[in-house]
């Protein structure tokens, strides 16, 4: 790809996940009218149309992956503004999702991302609140693969606990510090400020929406090591498709 379209492209992700992350930072209570606001800066209907014309234009052009970045964007920015039914989706619904951004990354990496996806598809069905996943991968990926000099290996996995299930996600990163995972821990038990270092408040008011819907016992727990890597397990009970949450 030319120098200035790919700087014009990375402006354009860069502005969507911000207004994506302005989302998922509103507060449960506050979420509907953060939406409004945030959909009265952007027409999302005119984006989509936009974004589908241009990956037809490229398409035409045979410029096929940057067509194909297109798309996946148009398709992140999609599913991120639509939150009806309570912003409860399946589990297949929100892994296909991931996928498109798992996309516009693994180009944007250039092959030093390994990506190993292994869910048990009689989980696909359960129902999990909408951008659950996400903010963990992008965590894993900002914050222990992107440095990387080396190849960067992500999984994604599940596990069955009694009644519940851990949604894993694991990366080969980086790491933490004893004393970095410790304050995350901190704030998100919210016994410490909420802060913006490794893990972000993006991870803090995750683990807190989960709380808020499902009770004390869920959301995340995190281990980390340094140079070895983090994994984030999302803790969640199972609801079958057509439960709603309240």
């Amino acid at each position: 790809m030319c120098r200035p379209l790919v700087a014009s492209f990375n402006r354009m992700v860069r502005r969507i996940e911000e207004l994506i992350e302005r989302v998922k930072l509103s507060s449960v209570s506050e979420k509907n009218a953060e939406l409004h606001a945030l959909q009265s800066q952007v027409n999302p209907h005119f984006l989509y149309n936009t974004l589908d014309m241009i990956y037809w234009m490229l398409d035409e052009e045979g410029n096929e992956q940057l067509g194909e970045l297109v798309l996946s964007l148009s398709s992140m920015f999609r599913y991120s503004s639509q939150w009806e039914d309570a912003a409860a989706v399946t589990l297949r619904e929100e892994l296909e999702q991931i996928g498109h951004y798992l996309k516009i990354i693994s180009i944007r990496l250039e092959g030093r991302l390994k990506i190993v996806m292994d869910i048990d598809e009689r989980w696909l069905n359960i129902r999990v609140p909408k951008m659950t996943v996400q903010p963990v991968i992008e965590n894993a990926v900002k914050h222990g693969l992107e440095s990387l000099s080396r190849q960067g290996i992500l999984k994604v996995y599940t596990r069955e606990e009694e009644s519940i299930l851990k949604l894993i996600v694991e990366d080969n990163g980086e790491g933490m510090s004893t004393g970095e995972l410790e304050r995350l821990l901190l704030s998100l038990s919210g016994d410490s400020p909420k802060e913006g270092g490794k893990g972000g408040i993006g991870l803090q008011n995750l683990h807190r929406r989960l709380q808020h819907m499902f009770g004390e016992e869920y959301g995340l727990q995190i281990q980390s090591f340094p140079g070895e890597g983090t994994q984030v397990a999302i803790v969640l009970p199972i609801r079958l498709e057509g439960d709603t949450f309240t």
